[in-house]
Parts: structure tokens; sequence; C-alpha cells
């Protein structure tokens, strides 16, 4: 299973991701989920769950990554 998620900026993906990358990799492990980016969104593959897992991650993430 694939989900997108749409990044509107360079500096949405950089909080979202958090300092050297650590809110991804926790993501993509505790999920168990390959992360790509490409033309402007974040693709998640897996199993169902643990897309379902990751994307619920990332757009609480993305509720809570205010710009600075």
């Amino acid at each position: 299973m694939e989900r997108a998620i749409r990044i509107e900026s360079r500096d949405e993906l950089s909080r979202l991701f958090g300092p050297f990358d650590r809110n991804l990799k926790e993501i993509k492990k505790t999920a168990g989920v390959d992360v790509i980016v490409r033309d402007g969104e974040i693709r998640v593959r897996g199993s169902k769950k643990s897309v379902e897992k990751a994307v619920d991650a990332f757009q609480r993430l993305k509720g809570v990554a205010v710009p600075t």
C-alpha cells in the first residue's frame, strides 16, 4: 500500500522530519514503512496498518509543526 502526504515547502519538510531527521527515522522504525520524498509529497509505503500508522504520525506532526 502507498499513501501520499502533500508538502508545501522545503521548510515544512524540515520541520516534519525534525533535527537530523529524528522524526522521520522514528516513524520509519516504529511503523515499519519506507518513506520517499518526491514531487512535493511524502510517499509512505508498507502494509496497510503500517502506512496508516505512519501517515497519522506525519499528519499529527503537520498539525503541530508551526513555522518559526
